[in-house]
């Protein structure tokens, strides 16, 4: 939620009760002029997914139930920008095979406006983003 510069490759979803990826902005007002709302600069490839999807919770449980009772595999909130804030680059990359799915709930800004709300099955055209240096802890080191 609302970070930047996130690599999501290599793993094994399984049988999550929600989405097993979902991409959201922060939602919640807040006061700090510096912080960014807004996921930006993610990249998910190479990863494998299996069930999941059909017992979501809370606010999820009616957009599952719109759509058949399931969700994708892959939810991403929309939001590209806070009210009276800047629109910046969100460079979302999903380098997944097509058969996995994806819905951007189309929510465009916070606070939402319902009659705005434009959901979508079309993935983000983006470029990845560079792949940071791995980290490595002191215990690792060889």
């Amino acid at each position: 939620m609302a970070n930047r510069n996130v690599h999501v490759f290599s793993n094994n979803f399984s049988n999550n009760r929600s989405a097993h990826i979902l991409m959201t902005a922060y939602p919640e007002p807040f006061s700090d002029e510096t912080y960014n709302p807004v996921p930006r600069d993610v990249v998910l490839v190479g990863n494998s997914y299996s069930g999941g999807g059909g017992d979501p919770q809370g606010m999820l449980q009616p957009i599952a139930e719109a759509m058949g009772g399931i969700l994708p595999e892959i939810v991403s909130d929309g939001v590209v920008a806070w009210e009276g804030g800047s629109v910046p680059t969100t460079n979302i990359s999903i380098q997944e095979d097509e058969s996995v799915g994806f819905i951007d709930l189309g929510i465009g800004k916070y606070p939402a406006d319902p009659a705005s709300i434009a959901p979508s099955n079309q993935r983000p055209d983006a470029a990845p983003a560079e792949q940071p240096l791995a980290v490595v802890l002191p215990q690792d080191e060889k």
